[in-house]
């Protein structure tokens, strides 16, 4: 998410890969190096009960063309597996328990991750795909679940 209407800020989604925090989380760099210094923002997702993007993996943010409106398109891999809070925590401290001896993974976690539909025997043709557009809170970029939207 480059250039929003905020010079010389370069945007960064990082869709859960961080190890210091759950959920997506933004950040933003003020200044002129490419991958510099990052501010955290925390996860722009709001009241998302799934702490996963909404249940979705995010793929892309795009500018529709003649405006400043960003939306965000992800994808729903099992859409039938709903992914709660309870199981993104475990998914993450399986997952990040590996680098981060602090999360301490139980056999459960592992377990949960191991024998869920992510890890290969998800049906991939009921893939479905989640497009939001992105809101601003003053410099934080928000997401809102909607059920139905028009540009």
């Amino acid at each position: 998410m480059n250039d929003r209407i905020y010079p010389g800020r370069e945007w960064l989604d990082t869709e859960g890969k961080r190890i210091e925090a759950h959920g997506g989380t933004m950040y933003y760099e003020d200044g002129v190096y490419y991958m510099g210094l990052f501010t955290v923002l925390g996860d722009p997702c709001a009241d998302d009960p799934s702490s996963a993007s909404f249940n979705s993996q995010p793929s892309h943010v795009f500018r529709v063309a003649g405006t400043d409106t960003l939306v965000m398109m992800a994808d729903r891999w099992v859409p039938d597996y709903v992914m709660t809070k309870e199981r993104y925590d475990s998914f993450f401290r399986a997952i990040y328990g590996r680098v981060d001896r602090g999360l301490r993974p139980s056999l459960k976690d592992s377990f949960q991750m191991l024998t869920s539909p992510m890890m290969g025997s998800a049906d991939t043709s009921k893939a479905n795909y989640v497009w939001l557009p992105f809101d601003w809170d003053g410099d934080m970029p928000r997401l809102n679940w909607r059920d139905e939207w028009r540009l």
